[in-house]
């Protein structure tokens, strides 16, 4: 059983075949990509609910995240295969049994880069068809929050080195 998140062009997470609906909100599409994209490294529920919350003070920041992730836990079926929570930390399990098609891109661009290395062209031009393949559009148009820009910016580069 895996949950297959795209955020490529659009937000969509299926899991065992079902489209997953409920999870409609910006705000809930925009925490849940934080998350997953830093699965490798849990934050803290202060620094979280600053960077989504800036303007607010700190306990309503932090009310906000608790909310947000109680929907979004709530919409996922056995979400606590997925979160790692604790009263001061929140992340994603990088072990989860997930599917994320920037991680796909990411693992294609570095296989075309191996190949190009190994002068191997037709392992190259595969594995660069497959980061086309892949990138569906900007990372999740619908975020407009600082934190994700870096990130999609990166990723629209690989998309046109891979064009190149």
């Amino acid at each position: 059983m895996s949950l297959d998140v795209s955020l490529l062009g659009g937000f969509k997470i299926v899991d065992d075949g079902q489209l997953i609906t409920a999870i409609d909100q910006p705000r809930q599409q925009s925490l849940l990509a934080f998350l997953i994209l830093n699965a490798h490294s849990p934050g803290s529920r202060q620094h979280i609910a600053g960077l989504f919350w800036p303007d607010l003070p700190e306990a309503q920041a932090r009310n906000n995240l608790r909310q947000v992730l109680h929907q979004i836990r709530h919409a996922l079926p056995d979400s606590g295969r997925f979160f790692d929570i604790t009263t001061n930390t929140v992340g994603w399990r990088a072990e989860a049994p997930f599917c994320l098609d920037v991680f796909d891109v990411n693992r294609e661009m570095a296989k075309a880069e191996e190949a190009r290395r190994n002068n191997d062209l037709i392992a190259e031009r595969t594995a660069l068809g497959q980061v086309l393949s892949l990138y569906r559009g900007s990372l999740l148009p619908s975020c407009y929050e600082d934190w994700i820009i870096p990130e999609r910016e990166r990723l629209h580069q690989l998309c046109l080195e891979a064009l190149e």
